[in-house]
């Protein structure tokens, strides 16, 4: 199926948007450090929205977990979300500061920023809107 000029055009601005590998994303919840080294990050409180998105959002914060305790890696990885370095360099790190128990790298940590985002608690900027 060919596309017309319109939809052409928007097909290419998504494809030349920037990949996750060249974003440098930033931590946007509050996190403490345990006697072992892992990070313990709060989850932050939804943003104020109306109607019943709104109060399905606020819900299931009371209901789910208010902490999050990462493993090593996960530590590892939360540590280096600075808002300067890239997933490239985050998965270069980990790979040489982790070794076998990061691989394959690539694929470990870009599902964990993912997860992170989702669960905003890093801002991706280059996707997100400015704070």
């Amino acid at each position: 199926m060919r596309y017309g000029g319109k939809a052409r055009r928007k097909a290419e601005e998504a494809r030349s948007g920037p990949t996750l590998a060249e974003l440098a994303p930033v931590q946007r919840a509050t996190w403490s450090e345990n006697d072992d080294g892992r990070v313990v990050v709060e989850r932050p409180r939804p943003r104020r929205t109306g109607g019943v998105g709104g109060l399905f959002a606020r819900l299931s914060h009371r209901m789910s977990m208010p902490r999050i305790r990462f493993d090593a890696t996960g530590s590892f990885v939360w540590k280096q979300l600075d808002g300067r370095r890239t997933v490239a360099e985050v998965r270069r790190r980990a790979s040489e500061e982790l070794g076998e128990a990061v691989e394959p790298a690539e694929e470990r940590v870009d599902r964990f920023i993912a997860q992170l985002h989702e669960l905003e608690l890093v801002r991706l900027p280059g996707i997100d809107p400015p704070e």
